[in-house]
Formats: structure tokens, sequence, C-alpha cells
């Protein structure tokens, strides 16, 4: 992605009339544009003009305010590459002009080079989710700019890098902090999203729906705002209203592998076990993360309908993809205990004790080897 790449696209999908309706967009979701009037854009025919609005926008660091224009004018034109662009632009808008004041030339150009390269180096961080040296860079950046003086552009997207990495880290409070800076800074649904993800691990679920609904608004058609609805809901308890909303995540991204795992255990909570079984396989397909809990979730609709060989194969597979998900062990013991086979049973509930860290889990293995006459202490 570059400017020539970008020009390209909207000369090869604008007339006169799209190219007048994206700058009225354009001036009116950012301040920097005011002046903006497609009649006076300099160059012979649409792809002089449209080379002359990237310039433009380029020079008031703007061209993610032209992307999500042109996303809402049309969102054919940019399609599946929007996304990975708007990445781009953002990091590109957040190179700041050399600051002003009584400062010789050379000491602006390397202030201006010297931000440039913290920027650059915080994206590449935060590509690699590369959290602690995002969390450092940034540090310094505050260093460089110890007012907090930093272009709009250049807020929202340090913002939103900050928040990626506390949220990851699981410090969710300064991940609030860090998307609310970025929401601040420019109206955006993946910062709205992102924020209501935030809540939602606090279990601030009233919080984390408004943000959701928030990120719809802005964005019709942001498939992971949908998908966070959706959690809230099944949180509640609300699986029918948690599957209407997963469907419309399915319908948006057919490849959301989590939304299939989700609405699989909101058919499983209701009783439909063909509907979860089925969507339960689809998550597995489209990302093998998923596999150990989908399969054991598998196995265990396959153990309540009594087809205990098909359950062990899950299981099974559930374990070889990961050994260390100790709810697969317990349902295995449970299995085998029931097959007569009470030293395997007793090893499976000793291995489920030794990974879970769920306390509930770990106490109903202990029961367990405590009725097979196992101390829990010991080795088997």
């Amino acid at each position: 992605m570059d400017d020539e790449t970008l020009h390209q696209r909207l000369a090869a999908n604008l007339d006169d009339d799209g190219l007048r309706m994206l700058c009225q967009h354009l001036v009116g979701r950012t301040p920097a544009c005011h002046d903006l009037d497609a009649a006076r854009l300099t160059g012979k025919g649409i792809e002089g003009r449209t080379r002359s609005l990237v310039s433009y926008c380029r020079m008031r660091q703007s061209r993610t305010a032209l992307l999500d224009s042109l996303h809402e004018v049309d969102p054919n034109i940019l399609g599946a590459d929007y996304p990975a662009w708007r990445e781009w632009t953002i990091a590109q808008d957040a190179i700041p002009p050399p600051p002003t004041g009584p400062h010789s030339s050379e000491r602006r150009q390397r202030h201006k080079a010297q931000l440039k390269s913290l920027i650059s180096a915080m994206y590449d961080a935060a590509i690699v989710a590369d959290w602690p040296q995002v969390i450092s860079i940034s540090a310094a950046i505050a260093e460089l700019h110890p007012g907090g003086q930093l272009p709009q552009n250049a807020v929202v997207a340090v913002s939103m890098w900050l928040g990626d990495a506390y949220y990851t880290m699981g410090d969710y409070r300064q991940a609030l902090t860090g998307y609310t800076n970025a929401i601040n800074g420019g109206r955006m649904a993946v910062a709205y999203c992102k924020r209501g993800n935030a809540y939602y691990a606090r279990r601030r679920y009233n919080l984390a729906m408004e943000d959701y609904n928030r990120a719809i608004r802005v964005q019709p058609d942001y498939s992971g705002a949908y998908y966070g609805r959706g959690s809230v809901y099944f949180m509640r308890g609300q699986c029918v209203a948690a599957i209407i909303e997963y469907n419309l995540v399915i319908e948006l991204d057919p490849g959301f592998a989590l939304a299939y795992y989700q609405r699989g255990s909101a058919y499983d909570q209701l009783g439909y076990y063909k509907q979860a079984f089925a969507d339960y396989g689809r998550a597995i397909h489209y990302d093998q993360s998923l596999a150990a809990p989908a399969y054991n979730r598998r196995g265990n609709i396959r153990y309540a309908r009594k087809h205990y060989g098909e359950a062990m194969e899950d299981y099974n597979r559930a374990i070889r993809a990961d050994p260390s998900f100790a709810s697969a062990y317990f349902n295995r013991a449970n299995l085998y205990l029931r097959q007569g086979e009470r030293l395997k049973a007793s090893r499976d509930y000793a291995k489920a004790v030794e990974l879970s860290a769920d306390a509930a889990l770990k106490a109903e293995a202990e029961q367990a080897l405590q009725g097979l006459g196992v101390e829990v202490t010991s080795s088997i």
C-alpha cells in the first residue's frame, strides 16, 4: 500500500459525481479538510484530480479520513483491502509536520525524524504483538512530546496500539484509557469495539453493549461489534438473541471462527445439539486454535447421546490438539470410569488436577480421585 496505489484505486472507480460526493463526506468528517472543494482540485481529468486529492490529504495527515469517507460512499471500492489499508494510513498520518518555534531547521528535521522513527517502530512492534515494546516506545514518544501535544492522527494511532498492548497483557483499566483517547481523536468503529471488549473483560456488560452499539452506528458492517453484542447476550443467558447476533457476524464474515464456536455454545445451551455439533466443526475448520475446546464440546454432545466410542475419539482429538487442556482429561476420565477402566480414569483425573486453573473443575477431579481411593498427592 502507498499513495500511488490509493490514487489508482480512486481514479479507476470514481467519476466526477463520485469524487464530489467523496470530498463532501471528507469535509464533514474532519476539520483538517474544511477548505476542500472538488471543483478546485488541480490536474487533468479524473486521473489528475484524484492524484491531487491524495496529495491534499497527505499534506493534512488525513488519508485515514479519506479511506473512511470512501468506504462510506462505496464500500466495494476498497472491499477486503479496507482494514489493512486503514492500518497503513493510520501509521502514515501519525507522522507530524516539524514542530514550530524558535528551533533551527536542523533541529526541526531531527525531531521529525525521531518521531517518525518511533511511530514506525511502534507500528512494527504492534504488528508482531510485541506489547512490552509498544509500551516502551510510547514512553519514548511521551518524552519527545512532554506536553502531550501530538497531532490528532498520531494520538489515535499511538492510543490504539497502547490500548491493544494493555488489553492483551490483561490490564483492562489502562486499555480503557488507551481506547478512550483513540475515540476522542476520531470516531472509529474499531476503537469503540475494542473499548467494548475491555469493558466486557471487566464484566461491565452494559457499558460494553453501549460501545458495541456505537461501533455499529459508525460502521454498520463491522462484524466484531455484532460478535461483541452476541457475547454480552450469551453471558446474560439470552441465547436466542446471541444466536441472532452471531448469524449477523457470519453473514458479514463467513470465516469468523469464534462466531461459529460461540453460536455452537448457544445452541448447546438451548439443547439444539445437531446445530451445535455442526458449528463446533465449522469453528475447527476455520481456526485450529479452537480445536481443543470445540472437540471437547463435541465429545460432550456425543457422550450425552450415549455415542461413547465417538465421544472418546473427540476427547482424544482435543488432547492431541492441546495436551494441556484439562477439561478434556476430566471428561475422558468420566468416560473411562463409565467403561470400568478405573486406572485410566484415575490417570486422567490426576492430569486434570495437575493442569486445571479452574478451581471448581479441580475440586471435582480431586473428589473423583478420592472416590476411587486414590490420594490426590500420590503419583499415578
